[in-house]
């Protein structure tokens, strides 16, 4: 089943818009979940989204075991990926199609390097798309946290 949704995802292309028109789409997307089209309805093109973006802004494409980790963790599964195999990308997919809701995803990680290195990672694919991203660290000052979790996306431990 997954594989299929991973093929139709593939087939949507966004390699002729240009930036502004993936941010564009990108909102259409959150007014159209806003409105009641549930998650599941816009997931295909919300991850093809998210991959054009990925490739725009890394140089690579999301590998299908990478996309069907995506589509687990938006389902509610756990994951296990050994080191390298790409969860910090695969968690982008559904951070993505989440923080669409406009209530602010916090994705959370195994300690402080990792949540501000994903931040800073991964944060050009989320501002490609129109949104924001911050992390979260032991000994921030109180406006710095009200600051990150301000954030449509927060990365913390």
């Amino acid at each position: 089943m997954n594989s299929s949704i991973v093929k139709s995802i593939r087939s949507v292309n966004f390699s002729s818009h240009d930036n502004g028109a993936l941010a564009d789409f990108a909102r259409q997307l959150s007014n159209r979940l806003c409105s009641g089209t549930p998650a599941n309805d816009i997931l295909v093109e919300a991850y093809a989204l998210v991959g054009e973006a990925i490739y725009r802004t890394f140089g690579y494409r999301a590998f299908d075991v990478q996309i069907l980790a995506a589509i687990a963790l938006f389902e509610g599964k756990l994951i296990e990926m050994h080191t390298g195999e790409g969860k910090t990308l695969s968690a982008v997919f559904p951070a993505f199609l989440s923080a669409l809701s406009r209530k602010g995803v916090h994705v959370l990680t195994a300690n402080d390097y990792l949540a501000r290195r994903d931040a800073e990672w991964m944060g050009p694919v989320y501002r490609s798309l129109g949104l924001s991203a911050g992390f979260v660290q032991e000994g921030m000052k109180t406006e710095e946290r009200r600051e990150a979790y301000c954030c449509d996306i927060t990365e913390g431990f």
